[in-house]
């Protein structure tokens, strides 16, 4: 098989004209900038929208509507854009079935993820990651991850790869545990597209009992294909029509509002997808260096028990903290006292279940739920409870007493009566 050279010369890929012969889709692929997905447009033009324009992106539709196809056709588009030391991906597929063939890419940060507990841990992990990217950033003086890359290559060295969150379907990690599952995907899409980290979650309900409309609004790029009701068309796209789409048909709306419109997603050769993965493997060994997601079987009880042990010498401060702001968050726990994120988040953890801070609300901080520090002091309760028992006490000596003298007195004056009785008949 002939080879042919695309932008990036670090290696070369299959001849994909063996298996697509629109020169519309081969001149896509030709072009420099990395690929979100490319579709059809109603004049039937190749329509490529890119990562760095539209980073984050929530993908809606009715089951069989078009969904994983388009997620496939984002995965294509990266192999065939980007070596495995320009982009990396981490994909979340929790039934098992769509993803297969890309399990062994050396794109992967990890093999494909099924299991709630370590996509928790891979969320959990990349929220760290960003963090040491903008250390790097700070320390560097650099404000964006191109410069920064920059940087590095003219020093040869490699720079920071771009990575790629997919989740298919976002709806079982949701069912799983609601609350985790939003307010880390929250955090990963407000700080990571600076530091070239990307979420694309795919959907098949929208309702409100799942998703909270601050949560939904995270994302400022929304894929919606065939919707179940004109409802949900209206919650993703402030309009009607998406109820009425065909297979594989989406609309696109956005926050730069440049390519909104009505598009087909290309349907690419399943050949195509075998023959690449194919050819990349044998060119590229397949590791997952520094990303371990080895679960024990008592993990869960282990994490809840350290949760249980763990205080921080800071706690105090932080509670203070809360109190004095009538909010919280890990990024505001971040920002005050430079921590990192595990430990913000810990503590977080540590004030919900103390009763100081009410649960997550989407992207906003929580709510503080006392007013002072008095209210949740153990020993300030104790002495309010020993004030109270010695209180009552007191009362009951007080009240014994005083039912002694009463008798002592009904005693005498009984004596009195009976004496002038007897005086008066003797």
């Amino acid at each position: 098989m002939e080879d042919m050279n695309l932008v990036d010369n670090k290696y070369k890929l299959p001849d994909v004209s063996n298996y697509i012969n629109d020169e519309r889709l081969l001149n896509s692929i030709n072009d420099s900038k990395l690929n979100a997905f490319i579709s059809l447009t109603n004049k039937n033009k190749i329509n490529n929208i890119s990562f760095e324009d539209y980073p984050n992106c929530l993908v809606y539709g009715i089951q069989r509507s078009g969904k994983s196809n388009f997620i496939e056709n984002i995965i294509v588009n990266i192999l065939l854009k980007s070596t495995p030391e320009d982009s990396k991906l981490v994909i979340i597929d929790t039934k098992r079935l769509e993803y297969n063939s890309f399990d062994e890419l050396p794109h992967l940060l990890c093999p494909i993820i099924s299991d709630f507990s370590k996509s928790m841990i891979a969320f959990n992990k990349i929220i760290i990651e960003i963090q040491r990217r903008y250390d790097l950033l700070f320390e560097s003086g650099l404000k964006t991850i191109e410069k920064y890359n920059t940087m590095m290559h003219t020093t040869n060295n490699l720079g920071l790869p771009k990575i790629i969150v997919i989740i298919d379907d976002l709806l079982d990690l949701v069912e799983y545990s609601k609350n985790e599952t939003i307010e880390v995907i929250s955090s990963i899409i407000q700080k990571g597209r600076q530091v070239g980290i990307y979420i694309i979650a795919a959907t098949s309900n929208v309702s409100r009992d799942m998703m909270n409309i601050n949560f939904i609004n995270l994302f400022s790029n929304r894929v919606c294909f065939k919707a179940y009701s004109e409802r949900d068309s209206r919650l993703l796209l402030n309009k009607k029509g998406a109820e009425k789409l065909g297979e594989y048909e989406y609309f696109f709306n956005s926050s730069l509002n440049i390519y909104d419109g009505k598009y087909k997603s290309y349907k690419i050769d399943d050949k195509m997808v075998i023959a690449l993965v194919d050819y990349i493997l044998h060119q590229w060994p397949t590791k997952h260096d520094n990303f371990n997601l080895e679960v024990s079987d008592n993990h869960m009880v282990e994490s809840v028990s350290s949760r249980e042990e763990y205080d921080d010498p800071m706690y105090n401060e932080v509670v203070d903290f809360a109190i004095q702001t009538g909010k919280i968050s890990a990024s505001l726990i971040q920002r005050r006292f430079r921590f990192g994120y595990n430990r913000a988040a810990r503590i977080l953890d540590l004030l919900e279940e103390r009763g100081v801070i009410g649960p997550p609300n989407g992207s906003k901080p929580r709510e503080v739920l006392i007013k002072s520090v008095n209210s949740l002091n153990p020993e300030n309760n104790d002495d309010l409870d020993a004030q109270k028992t010695e209180s009552g006490v007191n009362n009951k000596k007080s009240n014994d007493n005083s039912n002694t003298t009463t008798i002592f007195m009904l005693v005498i004056i009984i004596l009195v009566i009976i004496a002038l009785i007897k005086s008066f008949f003797s």
